[in-house]
């Protein structure tokens, strides 16, 4: 059974994650963000990551505590470190325009298939017992 905190952090996180992923969408559309940039904030996001397993970063504890999922105890914000990885290799990788649409993808794609899957879906799929298929009929 979905209880209700439980079900506003998983919408809260992903409405983060949408905002976060729209806005990169845009300034690196309008050049704004650079690859130095998606470089520096993966980087410190890894280091703040690390620094708080040991310590508590008190602006971070916010967004850890609410945002992050609760069997990501080992390596915490590692949804949004991945995330930001992913944009910075599809801006080195690709031209511009194919790391625009994998970034677009990746910013709605991914929350819209978690919640829609998590929230709709009922289907257990045989090879891995954790995830669920939905059945259009």
């Amino acid at each position: 059974m979905l209880n209700q905190s439980s079900v506003i952090n998983d919408i809260g996180r992903k409405i983060i994650h949408i905002f976060t992923g729209l806005t990169l969408l845009v300034l690196i559309y309008f050049d704004i963000c650079n690859l130095y940039f998606l470089t520096f904030i993966s980087i410190i996001s890894i280091i703040l990551s690390l620094i708080y397993k040991k310590h508590k970063i008190p602006f971070l504890v916010i967004f850890i505590e609410n945002f992050d999922e609760k069997n990501k105890v080992n390596f915490p914000g590692k949804g949004f470190i991945f995330f930001f990885l992913g944009i910075l290799f599809s801006v080195i990788l690709f031209s511009k325009t194919i790391a625009l649409a994998s970034i677009a993808v990746l910013t709605i794609g991914d929350p819209l298939s978690y919640i829609i899957g998590k929230y709709v879906g009922r289907i257990k799929i045989p090879w891995n017992k954790k995830k669920i298929l939905k059945v259009l009929s």
